[in-house]
């Protein structure tokens, strides 16, 4: 899908090597089989503080290196891609449940601990509201939408 995205945003005709794996792409940048990867900087962060692959351009808001652009500092601000976890509960668990859940995890992830653990794995640890992850989640569904639309991608 990052590479669809790219496509789109920068108008280049690229070939897309999909690969299963993390490791199945790091070897594949290391040995020259390929240009370029797209992938996860916390699933690089190993290789790339042991210097065998070096980051471009970060797809994220704001670096998450301090001498690696981001795309929309590159030119490309359309090129935005965030991963993201969160925790769903069942459709009909109570207000009250998610509630109380939401409080708790918004405090652990503000722990200075966690928030340096995370930093550690190349992650960072956010708390919000189930409102605002609605909202985030109804945004990337669009987004993914279109460019799988635009894409030509077909359900397999």
């Amino acid at each position: 899908m990052a590479g669809a995205l790219f496509r789109s945003v920068a108008k280049v005709k690229i070939t897309q090597v999909p690969f299963r794996t993390t490791p199945d792409v790091l070897l594949a940048v290391m040995r020259g089989d390929v240009d370029v990867a797209i992938e996860s900087y916390g699933a690089l962060k190993s290789a790339i503080d042991g210097g065998q692959v070096r980051p471009i351009v970060s797809t994220g808001t704001h670096r998450s290196l301090p001498n690696v652009p981001t795309a929309a500092e590159s030119g490309m601000p359309q090129f935005e891609m965030l991963g993201w976890n969160a925790v769903f509960a069942p459709a009909g668990t109570p207000p009250e449940v998610i509630a109380r859940l939401n409080k708790e995890i918004v405090e652990i992830v503000a722990l200075p601990d966690m928030r340096k653990r995370m930093a550690e794995l190349g992650g960072e640890a956010h708390g919000s509201t189930p409102e605002a992850l609605a909202e985030h989640l109804k945004k990337d569904i669009a987004k993914w939408k279109m460019v799988v639309e635009q894409a030509g991608i077909e359900r397999q």
